[in-house]
């Protein structure tokens, strides 16, 4: 009994990310509006090199300093080396974004536990039962029912196809040098390579141009949306630890629920920020709602 109610508590603890995320993604559509400098992907993710830079030192630092953990750097480089893909998949993110609609760009990271269980089996050797891998299948679709009317552009639909890819990637990565440290150490050295490779951006003049400006003129919602964005990655990266990645993974996919429910509120209560399409019909959405409680509920059962 005490198991099963552990388990429970880490399949909620799971939800987080997700819910976390989708506000985090609504608050990234507000911010890449616009024509300057400060609303370009690289200089939003520098800023978002940045808030991981102060979150590691801040945080992170005191916490390995107090348990005394020491990272070796034959785990530490690669960790930091998989920021890369990150903040590349990020940038193309951002720019999806910046071309399509929130609810119809989200639903593509609904392909990451394809590649997850994929990549997943190859290289770390985990494997899933039919069970697991019918649960992802139907979360993914309880996704892509949920977006909203209408085909995605095709310029979002490649960025967001290779974005997945990258963070699936990163995942995989993640776990495979993560799983050799301590919890701290491990998630340390994955917020440094966001942080470096963040910062790295700085090397352009545009960049660095809109980096400044952002600090003065976004830094309320970009200071939003990275610690957001920044409580979920750890969750995140604490349960890759723990969990199998694609079922990991695959109850992030419950995002699209979140990110519905958010545009909608910000699309009555704040239209002059977000205006999202709610063209899906009442009976789409009951579906797909479904869809997604069905698929994770198995997950959490069956985890």
């Amino acid at each position: 009994m005490r198991r099963n109610r552990k388990v429970h508590v880490e399949f909620f603890l799971n939800l987080i990310p997700p819910m976390l995320w989708a506000a985090a993604i609504l608050t990234d559509k507000i911010l890449v509006k616009g024509e300057g400098e400060d609303s370009k992907p690289a200089a939003l993710m520098a800023i978002s090199g940045f808030f991981n830079l102060v979150f590691g030192i801040v945080v992170l630092g005191p916490m390995m300093l107090w348990n005394s953990q020491s990272v070796g750097m034959s785990v530490m480089l690669p960790l930091m080396a998989n920021g890369i893909t990150y903040i590349t998949a990020m940038i193309l993110f951002l720019k999806a974004l910046s071309v399509d609609e929130a609810s119809r760009v989200d639903p593509w990271f609904q392909t990451i536990p394809a590649f997850g269980i994929i990549l997943a089996f190859s290289f770390i050797g985990e494997s899933l039962e039919w069970y697991h891998v019918t649960a992802i299948a139907v979360l993914v679709a309880g996704g892509w029912v949920l977006k909203s009317s209408g085909k995605a552009k095709g310029q979002a639909t490649v960025l967001m196809l290779i974005a997945s890819l990258l963070l699936a990637v990163n995942d995989v990565v993640f776990a495979k040098f993560g799983r050799e440290l301590d919890t701290v150490p491990a998630i340390a050295s994955d917020v440094a390579g966001k942080a470096f490779w963040g910062l790295v951006l700085l090397v352009g003049p545009k960049t660095r141009q809109g980096f400044v400006i952002g600090l003065r003129t976004k830094l309320g919602l970009q200071s939003l949306s990275e610690i957001l964005a920044i409580v979920a990655d750890f969750l995140f990266d604490r349960a890759k630890l723990f969990a199998p990645v694609a079922i990991v993974q695959g109850i992030a996919c419950s995002q699209p629920l979140f990110v519905l429910v958010g545009a909608a509120l910000l699309t009555k209560f704040l239209p002059h920020l977000v205006s999202e399409e709610q063209g899906s019909a009442f009976w789409k959405k009951l579906v797909g709602i479904a869809l997604v409680i069905v698929g994770g509920a198995v997950l959490g059962i069956t985890t």
